[in-house]
């Protein structure tokens, strides 16, 4: 096949956390090398040999310190990550739900700010 370049690419999760009609987002690191700065539902790389589920579990769990049932199906999509173009599979998941809190107030997080916003 000519045009096919033989190579690695990352492996991504994505997350959006609902729950009352609110959406929890994330504020990216401005050191991050993909999107700095920008605010985003919640995403992290799946470590080499991880199920994506338990990928999706970790990083909601680092990146918001929340626990979730995740309420929707996994899907896929295809994309191209920062200024080099790194090309990169996402795994994401419709909808995962907060089990324990009263709101999104006081989230702790990986260096990313948090804030809920209304759907």
């Amino acid at each position: 096949m000519s045009g096919v370049v033989n190579g690695r690419f990352l492996v991504v999760v994505a997350f959006v956390i609902e729950r009352d009609h609110h959406v929890l987002l994330l504020r990216r690191s401005m050191s991050k090398d993909h999107a700095p700065g920008e605010w985003e539902p919640g995403s992290g790389r799946v470590r080499q040999g991880e199920a994506p589920l338990a990928a999706l579990l970790r990083e909601v769990k680092e990146e918001t310190g929340l626990d979730v049932t995740v309420l929707g199906p996994l899907d896929t999509f295809h994309f191209y990550r920062g200024t080099a173009r790194e090309e990169a599979i996402g795994i994401t998941s419709p909808r995962l739900l907060r089990l324990d809190a009263t709101g999104f107030r006081g989230v702790a997080g990986s260096g990313n700010q948090a804030a809920g916003r209304s759907a």
